[in-house]
Order: C-alpha cells, then structure tokens, then sequence
C-alpha cells in the first residue's frame, strides 16, 4: 500500500516536473521569437544603415573621382602657368640685360659729359680773370670819360635853352597866320554855298510839284493794283485748299466722289455685259469682277444688287456655303435694302433643299451687325462670320478678308480686319509665315495703335510654334521694349526666359531673364513662377544651396502663391540631395502645417516618416508621423501604407 501511494506520488511529481518544463520551454520560444524581431528590426535597421552608408561611399567615391579630375586640371594650369613663368622670367631677364646695357652706355656718356663740364669750367674761371683785369683798366677810362660827359652836357642844356625859345616863337607867328587864313576860306566857302542854295531852291520847286502829281497817280494805281492782287490771292488759296484736299485724299486712296461714280458706273456696265454672255468658263472670273465692284463701290447705287448677283453666280456653280455668306453679307451691310427679304428667302430655300446645314444656316441668319457706315456694318459681319465657319471655309474667309481690305486698307478699322485675317491664317494649314507677314504689316501701317503689343507677342508665339526661337525672342523682348506697361508683359518675360533656357539651352541668359522679372515685376502673378523656373535652372545645374535660396523666397513672399507648396515640396527634395534629412523632414511636416489640403501632403508625410526610419533611426517620430498620416488622411492611398508601417515597428 506504502510503495502504491510512493509510486502515484513519483507519478504525480513526475508530471509536475513535465508541465514546469514543457512551460519553460513556451517560454522560452517566445522570448526567442520576440528576439529574433527584435533583432529583425535590428538587422533591418543595420541594413538601412549600411545602404546609407554605402551611398554616402558611393558619393565620396564620386568626389574622389570629381577632386582627383579637378587635381589633375590643377595640375595641367599649374604646370601651364610655370611655362607662362618661365617665359614671363626669360622675357624680363631678357628685358633687365637690355637696361643694363643702356644704363652702362648712360654713366659713359656722363663721366664725357662731366670731362667736358670740368674743361668749360676752368675756361670760364680764366675768361673770368680776364674780365677782371678789363674791369681796372675800363674803370680809369670811365673816370675821365664821366668827367667829359659833364662838361658837354652843360653846353647842350644851354644850347638846347636858346632853340626852345626860338621854336616858341615860330610857332606863335604860325598859329596867327593859320587863323586868318582859315577865317578868309570861310567866308568864300559861305559866299559860294549861299549861291548853290538859291539855284537849287529855285529848281527843287518844279520838280516837287511834278513829284506830288506823279506820286498821286501811282498811289491810285497801286490801290487798285493791291485790291486785284487780294482778290487773285483768295482765289489762289481757295484753289490751293482745293489742290491739298484732293492730295491728301489721292494720298489715302480717297477717289473724288464725281471720278469715282463716273468709274463705278463704267465697272458696273462691263460686268452687267459680261454677266449677260453667260458662258460657264467666265463664270469664276465674272464674280471675282463683281465681287471687287461691291468692295470698292460700297457706298454706290446698285451695290446691294450686285451682291445678290454674285450669290446667285455661286448657286450657279454650286457653292452653296459660299453663296449663303455672301447672301448673309448682303444682308449685314444693306438691312434696309430691297434685296434683303430675297437674300433670306435664298438662304431658307437652300436650307430646305438640305444644299446647306441648318445650324450654318440658322448662325448666318443670326448674325447682327451694327455700325452707322457700310464699312462698319462689314467688318462687324466679318468678326461673327470668324467664329461660325469651319475648316472647309477658311480659304473663302481669307478673301472675304481681303475684299475688304481692298477697298478700306487706310481706314482705321482695318487694323482689326488684319488682326483677323492673320487669326484665320493661323486656323489653315502651313500658313504660319504668312501670318507673320501679315501681323508684321499692321507695325508698320498703325504704328500707333495701343494694341500693337499684342502683335509683337503674337508673332514672338508664332515664331515659337514654328521652332524659329531665336526670332521669337527678338519680338518678344521688342515687345516687351515698347510696351512694359501692358499687362501682359511679364508673361511674354517668362515666355523668353522659357525658350532661352528650355530651347536654346543658355541657362545663363535664362537667369538673367528670370531674375529681371521679379526685378521688374515684384507683385505680380508671374513673380513667384519666375522664382520657380529660376529654381529648376539651379536644381538642373546641382546648385542645391541656391534652388533652396529661392524656393525659400516664394514661400516668405508669395505664401499665397499656387507656386508655395510645390516650392516647399522641391526644398525638401534638395535637402535631401544634400543629405541634410532633418531639414527635408522638417519642410514636409510645414507643408503640412502651412498647407494641409495641398494634394501631395499625404505623400509627402510619408516620405517624412521614411526618412525617420531609414536615415535618421527615430522610430518614435516616425511612427508619430504615420499616426498622423491615419489620423487625418485616412481615405488616401498613403493611409494604408502608414498602418503597414506602423504595424511593422510595433513588432
């Protein structure tokens, strides 16, 4: 009984000492298991680690080989520059021989000098003795020659005393004589000139009087002469008006009003004749002739009959589009003619007939033309009649274009006319040199028109569409140059400073263009873009420090700018090619900060969390970020990605 209950005890301890085991081993499993994450995570991190490493290996390697390729173009100018020395030393050491030469030539030609100085010198100490010698025996002379002197002066000054006394007298008798021989010549010339003056006196009478009389005739005469002369003279300038008036208009194309109806009348009997033979084979011909008659006779009788002609000419030859506009036209410009309600009825019945579509029908007859003149009311039916045909017609607007041109080219109007001309060149096909031509014609027929701007910018685009860049830049900047102040002069800034850099690929001039809009232009809209293209030459060019220069600006200045969070967004880019990962993280989490709903901030946060993880080794904020990202954006495609990481940190 005794070894039974030994027995169930041994069994009991022994299946004790089984379970305390088997939970051991549980145990231990699991601490191995959290181990082996952990040094999962560990080993992951490692390997983070060693990619970073071995990226900052690769760019020191890429250094290395940048310096040793510097050192060796440093060593070429080095040893470049001591040619330059040794050539610069042989020249000077070349040019130190030569002044030494001359300076050995100098002291030999002074010591000669000196040699000579030393002989003039002791030539002149014995001219100086001899002088010194003359000097005793002159001043004995001297002496007695003083002595003479005195004696003959005093015999002079009383000589010279009687002949002054002697000349006073003379003249005394002179000065008596002179008088009364100037008083007798007086007195005859006085006797002769009184006798002179009685017999002109006597004369002058007569012919005073003769003088009076003669001048009273040719005073009358030239009264009368004077008041014909005024009465030519108006004349004159009547007919000198009339002349300038005629001028001026034969100058601007302006035909005399009797010259032009008497011309309008013989056009329109030649066509009428030629219309009536009828022949097919004339037909193009005849409408082209009727055509020009209504574009340079608008104002004449009959011009609206003409234009009905010509629409029934088309329907002869089936053009039926063509002659619904023209019907349309006639309609415009004469909306009280007699030929209206026809011109209607032509357009509905061509309709009906399904010759025309209706919608083309219903616009034709929907146009509305306003304007006091003819001229006007044209136009006007040309600028609607621009936005209603399709590609087919673009030839036949062309010319409609082109009739009016033809007969109002100096009109101010027909600045607009060309506008839309060059307009329709555009919509045909390889008609972009034409275009320009046309646009280029308007500079220089309305070289005043405020909206000449828009023509220098309209060719500088064509001339880009057409890979001309060069040409396009020329009439960009002229353009610009003429019209700073039109608003629209920084974008045709930016537009120049895009070819430049993305055509032309001359990043500096792009720079230059760039920075001179923001210079300029400092408050505009295209400031801040300016800044973001100024921005992608330096990242283009791995002038990090600069982009982030700029970029920084649009952020401080233009906070409010659609640039801003793209700025921001390539800031934290260039952090990152610079390695600075802490600034990267920190200008994603702004743009969050500043810009929470830009689209890109999802991702971007993200990428934040990534450069925690993988370059920073801050878990903790990295999760902090991924919580972020769930917490407010949990419908987008990050979100998902953020839990994936969270979860895989926890771990």
């Amino acid at each position: 009984m005794i070894k039974f209950r030994l027995l169930v005890l041994v069994m009991f301890f022994g299946v004790l000492m089984s379970s305390f085991v088997q939970a051991e081993e549980e145990k231990t499993i699991e601490e191995l298991q959290a181990e082996n994450n952990l040094l999962q995570i560990r080993i992951k991190n490692a390997s983070n680690q060693k990619d970073a490493l071995s990226k900052e290996y690769n760019a020191c390697i890429e250094e290395r080989d940048k310096n040793a390729e510097d050192l060796k173009q440093l060593t070429i100018t080095a040893a470049q520059k001591e040619d330059e020395k040794a050539k610069i030393q042989q020249d000077a050491t070349k040019e130190i021989d030569e002044i030494k030469t001359k300076l050995t030539s100098a002291e030999e030609t002074i010591v000669n000098m000196q040699a000579q100085l030393k002989e003039k010198m002791q030539g002149l100490k014995d001219k100086n003795a001899e002088i010194v010698t003359l000097k005793e025996s002159l001043g004995s002379e001297k002496e007695q020659s003083t002595n003479q002197q005195k004696d003959l002066q005093t015999q002079a000054a009383s000589l010279q005393k009687q002949i002054d006394e002697l000349k006073i007298a003379i003249k005394e008798k002179e000065d008596t004589i002179g008088t009364i021989s100037g008083q007798l010549t007086a007195a005859g010339n006085q006797i002769k000139e009184t006798g002179a003056a009685l017999e002109k006196y006597k004369a002058n009478e007569a012919q005073t009087a003769a003088l009076k009389k003669n001048l009273n005739k040719e005073k009358n005469a030239l009264e009368q002469s004077s008041k014909e002369m005024a009465k030519k003279n108006e004349a004159a300038a009547a007919l000198n008006n009339q002349l300038t008036e005629k001028l001026n208009q034969l100058k601007q194309g302006i035909v005399p009003e009797e010259i032009k109806k008497e011309h309008g009348q013989k056009h329109l009997n030649y066509i009428k004749r030629l219309n009536s033979i009828k022949l097919k084979k004339t037909n193009a011909y005849t409408i082209m002739e009727l055509e020009r008659y209504t574009a340079n006779y608008l104002e004449l009788e009959k011009s609206d009959e003409i234009q009905y002609l010509v629409g029934q000419l088309y329907e002869d030859e089936k053009k039926y589009d063509e002659a619904a506009i023209v019907y349309a036209q006639l309609i415009c410009i004469w909306p009280e003619g007699t030929f209206v309600s026809k011109a209607k009825g032509k357009i509905r019945d061509m309709e009906n007939a399904k010759k025309i579509d209706k919608e083309f029908s219903q616009k034709l007859l929907a146009i509305s033309c306003e304007g006091e003149k003819k001229e006007e009311r044209w136009l006007n039916y040309i600028k609607q009649l621009f936005t209603i045909v399709d590609k087919p017609l673009y030839s036949y607007l062309d010319q409609k274009i082109d009739e009016f041109l033809e007969g109002y080219s100096c009109s101010p109007i027909a600045f607009e006319a060309y506008q839309i001309k060059a307009q329709n060149l555009l919509r045909m096909k390889n008609q972009e040199y034409k275009a320009i031509a046309v646009y280029m014609k308007t500079i220089y027929l309305y070289s005043s028109q405020p909206q000449l701007a828009k023509v220098y910018f309209e060719i500088g685009k064509i001339f880009d569409t057409v890979k001309d860049y060069q040409n396009a830049v020329s009439f960009y900047q002229e353009g610009v140059s003429r019209f700073s102040n039109d608003n629209n002069a920084t974008a045709y800034l930016l537009e120049i400073a895009r070819i430049l850099a993305n055509k032309l690929k001359d990043e500096n001039k792009a720079i230059k263009s760039y920075e001179s809009v923001v210079a300029a232009y400092p408050k505009s809209e295209q400031a801040p873009v300016a800044l973001f293209e100024l921005g992608r030459i330096f990242e283009g060019l791995k002038r990090y420090e600069q982009v982030i220069e700029v970029y920084s600006k649009i952020v401080k200045e233009y906070p409010k700018s659609p640039m801003s969070p793209s700025a921001l967004i390539s800031t934290g880019n260039c952090y990152e090619k610079i390695s600075d990962y802490e600034q990267a993280v920190a200008i994603y989490q702004r743009l969050y900060q500043e810009y929470p709903k830009d689209s890109c901030v999802p991702e971007m946060l993200y990428r934040a969390g990534q450069l925690c993880e993988e370059n920073l080794n801050n878990n903790d904020k990295a999760l902090e970020i991924y919580q972020l990202i769930l917490k407010n954006f949990l419908e987008n495609q990050y979100a998902k990605k953020a839990d994936s990481r969270i979860k895989k940190l926890a771990k």
